[in-house]
């Protein structure tokens, strides 16, 4: 799985970046509980026809299911983008398809 890269800012805030391939297409997943805000930005020099997933789990990573976005439509992207996560799940990773 990809490990994640934790940078602490200002305010409290965390910053995760995964590096994933499609060799390594699953990142760690990371510990959100509590956080108020849950953005999300995907970057890509080029993506190929990948997708990237969000997926949440509250059973400590046994089980993942696909995180939504405040629209309530499940959170993937095919191109750089952003936005925000809905669900408060104790743990988030990133997937990518191909």
């Amino acid at each position: 799985m990809a490990t994640p890269t934790r940078t602490d800012t200002e305010g409290g805030t965390f910053l995760h970046k995964w590096a994933l391939t499609t060799a390594d297409a699953t990142g760690d997943a990371v510990g959100f509980a509590g956080a108020p805000d849950r953005s999300w930005q995907a970057v890509g020099a080029n993506w190929g026809g990948a997708t990237l997933a969000w997926e949440g789990s509250l059973d400590g990573g046994t089980t993942y299911f696909p995180v939504h976005d405040v629209t309530a439509t499940a959170i993937t992207a095919t191109a750089n983008g952003g936005g925000q996560m809905l669900e408060a799940t104790l743990l988030v990773r990133p997937r990518l398809s191909t």
